[in-house]
């Protein structure tokens, strides 16, 4: 049986601020480090075959810690990437809130309907 266990990343500077990051590339804060050190000892049984992120510095970093423990590389795949947030990215959530109140609103309860500007569904 396969088993397929799902890991976001470590904590960012920008997750501290509030802000939309999508691709934005940034890397763990010192937290987010420990955060990620702290999953790899979590997840280091049972073995894992295979570990898989975004190319994204903090995906990736994260990623690293935990393959460690399992004598892996994380292949790192496109297929794996954050939204693509167009005119929101690295933009405080708050200037998004009052800048687009009705995207907003789709983001936070259908964000199925949801067409940020610049940025992918």
């Amino acid at each position: 049986m396969t088993e397929l266990v799902i890991v976001r990343h470590g904590e960012t500077e920008l997750n501290t601020q509030g802000v939309f990051r999508g691709r934005f590339d940034v890397a763990l804060n010192e937290r987010g480090g420990e955060q990620a050190e702290a999953a790899a000892r979590a997840l280091a049984s049972p073995r894992m075959d295979a570990i898989y992120t975004s190319p994204l510095v903090r995906a990736a970093d994260t990623a690293r810690a935990i393959a460690a423990p399992h004598g892996l590389q994380p292949i790192e795949d496109e297929a794996f990437n954050n939204i693509e947030l167009g005119e929101w990215q690295s933009v405080p959530k708050d200037e998004v809130r009052r800048g687009y109140p009705e995207l907003w609103r789709l983001w936070m309860e259908d964000p199925d309907e949801l067409r940020i500007p610049g940025g992918e569904s």
